[in-house]
């Protein structure tokens, strides 16, 4: 019988062949640059790419099953994120991270939420231009930890949005329909939610919950710092 960790060197392995296979086309192109203007070139290597994207996708919805929860501290959690995030932006200044302070030490699967985040943060930032702003908003009640990615690009079309969590739907041209939908099922398995909310012409916020055990310690209300 296959397990999960089966699962994951299989997908390890086919991800290092995808690799080899990208890594010798742009070879190519960089010393014969003219193959640029061979039919199907660009084609193929937008194909290459979004199948390494299909089978990084696929690896993590199997984690999915295999939970590892351990206590991450929300505040150290979050800067590190905001961090990694900024290289994808051409001007970091722009990625706003807003933390309510102080945030309780929660209990969840940091690896699953982090892959969770960077999706969403990848999606605002893709959905906006240049000098527009992306904010990440972390704040608690005594149920909850929420997470707000909130974008001002160009809004989601109200007939997309009964479809947006479905497998292998995609409104973007060379999506894999597989992002939105593992992000989703990889809140779920911790017990959270994901819900989205947009206005077309105004932006888009999505919004994670995962539920927190508290310690003795009152939460004060959510009073949110820049950084």
């Amino acid at each position: 019988m296959i397990t999960a960790e089966d699962y994951q060197r299989i997908f390890h392995e086919i991800k290092n062949e995808i690799t080899v296979i990208g890594c010798t086309l742009q070879l190519m192109e960089k010393h014969n640059p003219e193959v640029k203007a061979l039919p199907y070139w660009k084609e193929t290597m937008d194909d290459v790419a979004r199948l390494r994207a299909m089978v990084l996708d696929m690896s993590a919805l199997r984690q999915n099953n295999s939970l590892k929860p351990s206590e991450v501290d929300l505040e150290i959690f979050m800067s590190e994120i905001h961090t990694s995030s900024q290289a994808m932006m051409t001007n970091p200044e722009l990625l706003i991270l807003q933390m309510q302070h102080p945030l309780p030490v929660c209990y969840f699967d940091p690896a699953l939420l982090h892959h969770a985040l960077l999706n969403l943060i990848k999606n605002a930032i893709e959905a906006s231009d240049a000098d527009s702003p992306v904010t990440i908003k972390v704040y608690s009640d005594y149920d909850y930890v929420h997470f707000e990615v909130t974008d001002h690009g160009c809004g989601i079309p109200q007939e997309a949005m009964a479809h947006l969590f479905t497998l292998f739907y995609t409104t973007k041209e060379n999506g894999t329909g597989l992002g939105l939908s593992i992000t989703k099922s990889m809140i779920e398995a911790q017990n959270g939610t994901l819900d989205c909310s947009s206005v077309e012409g105004e932006g888009t916020t999505f919004t994670i919950k995962i539920p927190l055990i508290l310690s003795q310690t009152e939460i004060p209300d959510p009073e949110c710092e820049e950084s």
